[in-house]
């Protein structure tokens, strides 16, 4: 199941901004198209906020956010 809230915000100069909320089923086989406006800003942020049962998980999950070259971070909280 995925989740997507999209909202403007007027003090970051009518910028779009989107969140994404998604199980651990949103790492694997998940294309999200990044706009290159995004890629400019830095790239797409994913953050992580459970163990995952094992490193695969975690790096499929962190490898959302820099497919094709592209930029990205990801973080674990």
């Amino acid at each position: 199941m995925v989740i997507i809230l999209k909202r403007d915000f007027e003090k970051h100069r009518q910028r779009q901004v989107i969140f994404i909320i998604a199980t651990n089923k949103g790492e694997r086989g998940t294309d999200i198209y990044v706009d290159p406006e995004v890629n400019k800003q830095g790239g797409l942020h994913v953050i992580l906020n459970y163990p995952p049962e094992n490193v695969r998980v975690e790096e499929q999950v962190f490898g959302r956010t820099a497919r094709n070259g592209a930029v990205g971070t990801g973080q674990f909280i």
